[in-house]
């Protein structure tokens, strides 16, 4: 287990935010995985898609990435960035903090809210 992490994905979720925490992820269907640091972004969306029984022909997600902004006393700020490659800054991040050792994911589809949607 040592360099993995677990990962709690929001399948075809939606994105929101409230003026507390700030970004946070729903979804009707959330799957837990457990991943390797060194993943990348192809190896990601297949482990998503096979874990959600997703036809491997299906469209492709699009992958968010939820991470802390802000720490003011016990207040907490989360934000969120869409994973685009495998040289993402968000792989940077998870690379950095080898003390974090779960993160939050979303996926959406043609239906899901783009984080272009989302106003803090």
């Amino acid at each position: 287990m040592e360099g993995s992490m677990f990962v709690c994905v929001y399948d075809d979720g939606e994105i929101a935010s409230d003026a507390q925490t700030g970004v946070y992820f729903a979804s009707a269907k959330t799957i837990m995985i457990r991943i390797h640091r060194s993943f990348g972004l192809s190896k990601l969306i297949r482990i998503i898609m096979d874990k959600a029984n997703r036809d491997p022909r299906d469209e492709v997600p699009f992958i968010h990435f939820k991470f802390l902004t802000k720490v003011c006393g016990q207040h907490v700020t989360y934000t969120t960035t869409q994973i685009q490659d495998d040289d993402d800054c968000a792989f940077d991040m998870i690379q950095a903090t080898p003390t974090v050792t779960s993160i939050e994911l979303c996926t959406t589809y043609n239906s899901g809210t783009r984080p272009s949607e989302i106003f803090l």
